[in-house]
């Protein structure tokens, strides 16, 4: 399978290249979905296909919609979370809000 196309210019891409300590942990995501047959599911590349571009998505976003271990989604805009809701990604924890309660399931 080919590279995804927004491979060049995706913040994920980059700091997984030039973070020795993260290197190994990021790895297999960049093998499945930048690199590999999942990369239809990447929710970084459907934010970036919906918001208009790499720059975009949060940097410390994961193909999963989750942060980067060690990050926290605070400095997401809540356009991000509202995207995340429409492509039906769980979140464990939001923003200002704290964990969804089962009454905010987007799963109806």
């Amino acid at each position: 399978m080919s590279n995804c196309e927004n491979l060049e210019k995706c913040a994920f891409f980059a700091e997984y290249q030039r973070n020795e300590k993260k290197r190994l942990a990021l790895r297999g995501f960049a093998t499945m979905y930048c690199q590999g047959d999942r990369q239809t599911e990447c929710i970084r590349k459907a934010i970036c296909n919906r918001l208009g571009g790499p720059s975009a998505v949060p940097v410390n976003m994961m193909p999963n919609g989750k942060p980067l271990p060690g990050t926290t989604n605070t400095s997401w805009q809540d356009r991000i979370f509202k995207e995340l809701d429409l492509l039906h990604v769980t979140y464990y924890m939001r923003r200002d809000r704290g964990p969804r309660t089962p009454q905010e399931s987007i799963y109806h």
